[in-house]
């Protein structure tokens, strides 16, 4: 399901719902209201918040994950590698999809305007 945030200073956010629900609730927000806004006061802590939080996800996702270790022949492993398997997805990070409502945050700010969901 899409979750739409609405702001005169910028256009409409669209973000996949329980991604939105994950960032409201770091902002202390209840994304399961139906209805919600993050008021201009609520702004500049919500922009630090959200800014510590991106920085945490960025450094998470620069950690290289272990590889793991490979118990197959040279057979299978020569099979596997010249397969058409297609490569594995890499999920799309916080840092990634929170980014687009910090600048929205920054922009309502700058005009004094609310950002809004639900109405």
């Amino acid at each position: 399901m899409i979750f739409t945030f609405h702001s005169q200073a910028a256009g409409n956010l669209l973000m996949f719902r329980s991604d939105a629900e994950n960032v409201l609730a770091l902002l202390g927000k209840d994304a399961k209201q139906s209805k919600g806004v993050i008021a201009v006061a609520e702004m500049p802590d919500a922009i630090v918040t959200l800014q510590q939080a991106i920085q945490h996800s960025q450094a998470l996702a620069a950690i290289p994950e272990p590889e793991p270790k490979p118990e197959q022949s040279a057979e299978q492993q020569h099979n596997k590698d010249n397969s058409d398997a297609k490569p594995a997805e890499t999920p799309v990070a916080f840092y990634q999809r929170a980014q687009p409502l910090l600048e929205m945050l920054k922009l309502s700010l700058r005009e004094n305007k609310a950002i809004t969901w639900g109405v």
